[in-house]
This record gives C-alpha cells, sequence and structure tokens, in this order.
C-alpha cells in the first residue's frame, strides 16, 4: 500500500514554487496554476491505484518463468571525442574542469 501521506497530501501553489526554487525554474504564475493542478490529479491517481486489492497477484507476476533476462554487456567506451568534450567545457585546465566553488572550507 502507498504511504496515506502521500496520497491524501494537496499540492498548494506555494509548494509547487517551492520545488521550482529548488530546482531554480522559472514558472509564470500560469505554469504554477498548471503545475499545481496537473500533481494534484497525479495524486488523486494514486490514491485510486492504492485502492486496488493486489494480494491475489503474485508478486513475480510480470516474469516469464524459465527465460532469464538478456542484459547488455558492462563495457566502458567513449561516445565523444576528448576535444570536442573540452570545447564545450566553460572552463578548462588540463586535466581538470574548473567548477565555482560550492562548499566553503574553513580557509577560505
Amino acid at each position: 500500500m502507498a504511504d496515506p501521506e502521500i496520497t491524501t497530501a494537496r499540492v498548494t501553489p506555494e509548494t509547487v514554487k517551492h520545488v521550482a526554487t529548488l530546482a531554480r525554474l522559472s514558472l509564470t504564475d500560469d505554469e504554477v496554476v498548471q503545475y499545481t493542478q496537473d500533481l494534484q490529479k497525479i495524486l488523486a491517481m494514486i490514491a485510486e491505484i492504492d485502492q486496488l486489492d493486489l494480494s491475489e497477484i503474485d508478486d513475480d507476476a510480470g516474469c516469464i518463468s524459465g527465460v532469464d533476462p538478456v542484459l547488455a554487456e558492462d563495457k566502458a567506451s567513449c561516445k565523444m571525442e576528448h576535444q570536442a568534450v573540452v570545447d564545450n567545457a566553460p572552463s578548462w585546465e588540463d586535466p581538470f574542469f574548473r567548477v565555482p566553488q560550492i562548499l566553503k572550507t574553513s580557509g577560505s
């Protein structure tokens, strides 16, 4: 069963604005209204699904018995040329990418 707090939660415009701020997104007032409505519909659908009685369904009902899953070989590969990556980097100091400092150290 789904968490009752999740399926009974109400999405408010303030919640949408807060999440947008965390994600560093700029939303118009119309977008905030639309996303609030969309997210509320999604939570309502989750609540509906949560009401289904699945006690008669085996946990592995979606698996085909006797068949091993086909997995791709795990091997390293490079899809981009090294120079193309360097050319797209905002700041490069061989062999490192320079990025803005995000953590403060005791000496800074």
